[in-house]
């Protein structure tokens, strides 16, 4: 049995290695910077209607920062951790037919489409400094 999860992970993350080749763009949700809310922002709800005044946005097709991104992106493996996290960005990453949804929290935590990963500064330090907002 546990060969078998180990197989179908390993499938799973060669999948995704596959389709990360094809990215297209990256929509990117973010709080502005030095915005404090008295709650944490999960995942789906950074996107809401409510948090429009203090939320901005970017569409990302620069084939330069897509390479640079794909790179950080192939180091992402799956965490045993199941916390939830203050989301401070959400990208949205569309391939040719499907999209991953990655949500960076305040701390470097990642998940990928709701399932946590490891922590990536790297990856969080790219897209702040894409999208201009001072690094913690």
């Amino acid at each position: 049995m546990k060969y078998i999860i180990v197989i179908l992970t390993t499938i799973l993350f060669m999948s995704c290695n596959e389709t990360i080749k094809n990215v297209e763009s990256i929509e990117v949700y973010y709080i502005r910077d030095g915005v404090n809310y008295p709650i944490d922002i999960n995942c789906e709800a950074i996107r809401d209607k409510g948090f429009d005044e203090i939320r901005e946005e970017l569409l990302i097709n620069d084939p330069d920062f897509i390479s640079k991104f794909k790179i950080q992106y192939r180091k992402l493996r799956p965490s045993n951790s199941n916390k939830t996290f203050n989301v401070k960005m959400q990208a949205i990453t569309h391939f040719n037919e499907k999209s991953d949804t990655i949500c960076i929290g305040t701390f470097n935590q990642i998940s990928i489409n709701g399932k946590n990963a490891n922590d990536s500064k790297e990856l969080m330090l790219l897209i702040k400094d894409k999208i201009g907002v001072t690094p913690n």
